[in-house]
């Protein structure tokens, strides 16, 4: 059926439901004029009864008994209209006799229900008479049972006052009996006929609603991602024309999605070559910088002999330019970096003023022709930013160096000033200034001031770009003032902090050209070598690389074999060299470090060849494949001589003593060496936070466990906690929590997320764990929203002491880190108060034992807990320890049976 003969149905439809309210006017219309009908034939046959009274009382003198019986035989003759409606009639005498005045002469009635009506059967009141004259002539209608009409006529003679009054009552239910009954058909036909109608119009509206509901079914799928769908409509009509351009799109529409997501995947892989092509090629700048820098810094220390001053000048020249071009190359890689969004900030205070006079130091050697004098404003030690450690000294290199680059003679100036909770930085120069309509496209990538073929400065033009965004990405902004030949001011603000106990530029001098890098090194291994003992082997593939290790390794007379290729390494490896520890290069043609360090891997333990990865690649990808692989840690390029030479001592020392594990002399070793590195690697010094009170306590027992906890400072107002226990003890377990270290360190972006960096841990170190086992709980504390997250690996839970005293458990279900490397685990969030108390602890603490063998328990200890409420940390610990010192029945002999740490953190 087409589309019009459907609007003809339709049509018809409605026509038809539109007869029904036309019938009904006709009806009415009919009533009325019945009615009108009715009134005017029942007025004039009360005017005739009048006149016909009338004259009876004329005919029989006046005699009202005479008058009487001829007015009763005459009204008999209007019981014909009772079938018309007629229910009563009366004549009523008018005399100025008072006794004769309203004598009904004659009435006639044929209504039972009308009888209750009429009251008066023999003579009218006056006043019932008076109103009967006000509607002479007339008629009204009165309300029994709202359907009679009385009709009243008044017998005069001409000029004379009136002598008789007759009435007639009509029933108009009786009287338009035959338009009711026509009217009640007429409904009783419409409702069959509207009924009908709906029943037609809801099975045909069901017939023309089918095939778009299947339409509207089909784009739901559509939606839904099923672009095969395809809609059944058999219909020759307009629906299916539709229906059949609907299911065409729809495979058009699959076809286009599927080219765009083969595209897609295209440019995926495009993008990812891209990335490899930027890290490989960055690594290939960064390996012969390394080389220059590492062998001018090995002979400014000495390798070589005593060097005059001229030649200690040149090669001092030689490391800044050399570091400078480093950073030209990591302004590159930054570029994209943060082009992909893809820099992390790790925040931590920095000295303003030190870092500011190490920038100089390293500038002042690059403008030794020109007239220019730098001063430091900002006093060293007094002014701390919270900032990522490396990010402030590579804006203010930026900024500082593009000043010295246009100021040809006189000063730049570095201020200082505290705004809010900011510290507003200033670098003023004397220089050529910028043209105001250049000052807002400095900050665009590629662009300099002197746009010309011809211009006076060279520059890639990324410097102002990536430094305004790193000064954002700290949540500050970077504007300037400038005019042209007066100069330029650069100003941006960084967030202020408090002092630090350990900053990174604490120990840097205006006078010292030499950069520290803020790493921990593990103190207390450095024993006395004899020369030729230990045994390292090196592999790189770049010869100036093999000769920095050679001569940062020649100051501990290490005896150093060298590979170029790692087929010539596993050659020498297999020749049964006992190597002490692998010095690896990862990137290098044929057969990279990580084939290598498989193969090892397969042939030898972590403790039997310890393998360092070397490189200028350091994404966590990276990390996760080296660690995988079995190296034992990880360092990059460019490294710091001490950073280096600290690693290679620790790891040749823990080579020796697992070699000689089986003489006493070996174990004690082995017990020292796991003690230094786990006290190495727990945090020397506890975060210093405004809101928050931390105190730790860590003690190992006699043979070391594998107790762990570090902190993580995001801002001044959140903090990460870790605490971590690996099963067993020794070396191994001292290894696997210097492992947890490294793999806590590289995840700055999980830590205000526990679930995903106890994940992040698990997928770390599932491969290097050697069965064992490590149970982990990590809270981030988020004070601006005053609550903390948390998530659960197996290990104890954590205390909530509420400032009335009362103790909550706080914990998630979580497996052991190292039983599956796929494991997911749980956050849980809940508010915190000011005054609440965290507790974190070990099971060392409830695990040790009295001399009746009776462990001390959680009951004890939290039966303590809630009696040193009032306490602050430190006194909490202390007392905890006494009690546990106390309580043991072999601390005083032999120490504890396990590590014990316990964390308290009050909320201030």
């Amino acid at each position: 059926m087409s589309i019009k003969n459907k609007i003809i149905i339709i049509f018809l439809i409605f026509t038809s439901i539109s007869i029904v309210p036309f019938s009904t006017l006709v009806l009415i219309k009919l009533e009325k004029e019945t009615l009108n009908h009715l009134i005017t034939q029942n007025s004039i046959n009360t005017s005739v009864f009048a006149k016909s009274v009338v004259n009876i009382l004329f005919m029989n003198g006046g005699d009202v008994l005479a008058s009487k019986v001829d007015v009763k035989d005459m009204i008999d003759m209007l019981e014909p209209l009772q079938q018309k409606g007629l229910v009563y009639a009366d004549a009523i005498l008018l005399s100025a006799n008072p006794n004769l005045n309203g004598t009904i002469l004659a009435s006639i009635i044929s209504n039972s229900n009308y009888k209750n009506y009429i009251k008066f059967k023999e003579k009218l009141p006056p006043d019932e008479l008076d109103k009967m004259k006000s509607y002479s002539g007339s008629y009204r209608e009165y309300s029994i049972e709202n359907e009679y009409i009385e009709f009243i006529s008044m017998g005069t003679i001409q000029n004379q006052q009136p002598i008789c009054i007759t009435r007639i009552v009509v029933k108009k239910s009786v009287a338009l009996a035959s338009i009711y009954e026509i009217k009640k058909y007429v409904n009783i036909t419409s409702i069959f006929l509207m009924v009908t109608v709906l029943i037609m119009a809801i099975i045909f509206g069901m017939y023309l609603a089918r095939p778009i509901i299947k339409l509207t079914e089909g784009a739901k799928e559509i939606e839904k991602g099923n672009y095969l769908h395809k809609v059944n409509i058999k219909n020759r009509d307009e629906i299916g024309q539709l229906a059949s351009t609907f299911n065409n799109m729809a495979l058009i529409i699959h076809q286009k999605i599927t080219e765009l997501e083969n595209a897609n995947i295209e440019l995926v892989k495009m993008d990812r070559l891209k990335d490899e092509f930027l890290a490989n090629t960055t690594h290939e700048l960064k390996t012969p910088i390394h080389g220059i820098t590492g062998l001018t810094q090995s002979m400014l220390d000495g390798i070589s002999g005593e060097l005059n001053d001229k030649a200690r000048h040149l090669l001092t020249m030689i490391l800044i330019s050399g570091k400078r071009l480093s950073n030209l190359i990591n302004d590159i890689l930054d570029y994209s970096r943060l082009k992909n969004s893809d820099i992390i900030l790790n925040r931590q205070s920095i000295d303003l003023g030190s870092m500011t006079n190490m920038v100089l130091t390293i500038i002042s050697g690059s403008f030794s022709k020109k007239n220019l004098s730098l001063i430091n404003n900002i006093e060293p030690g007094k002014h701390f930013v919270l900032a990522d450690e490396n990010r402030p000294q590579q804006i203010m290199i930026n900024l500082i160096g593009n000043a010295v680059k246009f100021t040809h003679s006189g000063e730049i100036r570095i201020n200082a000033t505290v705004n809010n909770n900011d510290y507003v930085i200033e670098v003023k120069d004397t220089g050529e200034g910028i043209p105001q309509d250049k000052q807002q496209d400095i900050f665009d990538s590629f662009v300099q001031s002197d746009g010309s073929t011809t211009r006076k400065h060279s520059g890639t033009g990324l410097g102002l770009p990536i430094t305004r965004n790193l000064i954002e990405l700290h949540g500050g902004k970077i504007w300037l003032e400038s005019k042209l030949g007066l100069g330029s001011s650069f100003f941006f603000n960084l967030p202020a902090t408090g002092k630090a106990e350990e900053g990174y530029y604490s120990e840097i001098h205006s006078s010292s050209l030499e950069m520290k890098e803020n790493i921990v090194t593990i103190d207390g291994l450095h024993k006395t070598y004899v020369p030729g003992e230990k045994s390292i082997l090196i592999v790189d593939d770049d010869p100036i690389n093999l000769q920095v290790l050679v001569n940062h390794l020649a100051i501990d007379d290490y005896n150093v074999e060298s590979a170029t290729t790692g087929m010539e390494a596993l050659s020498l490896i297999n020749a049964d060299h006992n190597f002490d520890l692998l010095l690896l290069d990862v990137m290098m043609p044929e057969m990279s470090g990580f084939e290598v360090c498989k193969i090892v891997r397969e042939k030898l333990s972590f403790y039997q060849l310890p393998i360092i990865l070397l490189t200028a690649k350091n994404t966590n990808e990276d990390i996760i494949t080296g660690l995988g692989l079995g190296a034992n840690d990880y360092i990059t390029k460019p490294f710091d001589k001490d950073q280096l030479l600290a690693r290679v001592r620790n790891y040749v020392s823990l080579k020796k003593a697992v070699e000689e594990q089986n003489a006493l002399l070996a174990i004690r070793q082995e017990l020292d060496i796991a003690k230094n590195i786990q006290l190495s690697i727990l945090p020397q010094v506890l975060p210093l936070m405004d809101k928050i009170s931390i105190k730790a306590k860590y003690e190992p027992m006699s043979e070391i466990g594998g107790d762990f906890y570090d902190f993580h400072n995001i801002d001044d107002n959140k903090i990460g906690i870790l605490i971590a226990d690996v099963t067993g003890h020794g070396i191994p377990a001292a290894l696997i929590s210097t492992m947890i270290k490294i793999a806590f360190s590289t995840s700055s972006d999980k830590l205000q997320n526990p679930a995903a960096l106890l994940q992040w841990i698990n997928k770390a170190l599932f491969h290097n764990l050697s069965e064992r086992y490590i149970t982990a709980f990590y809270t981030y504390i988020n004070l601006d929203e005053m609550t903390i997250t948390f998530s659960n690996a197996a290990h104890w839970p954590m205390y909530l002491i509420k400032e009335n005293g009362k103790l909550i458990y706080l914990t998630v279900k979580g497996r052991l880190i190292g039983l599956l490397e796929d494991t997911e685990y749980n956050n849980a969030t809940m508010p915190v108060e000011s005054g609440d108390r965290l507790i974190f602890f070990t099971d060392g603490l409830l695990e040790e034992r009295n001399s009746s063998n009776e462990a001390y328990g959680e009951k004890k200890l939290e039966s303590l807990l809630i009696e040193l409420r009032d306490l602050p940390p430190a006194r909490v610990i202390d007392e905890c320890f006494m009690d546990i010192y106390s309580y043991s029945g072999n601390y005083n002999t032999e120490g504890f049976e396990d590590d014990v740490t316990m964390i308290v953190v009050d909320i201030l």
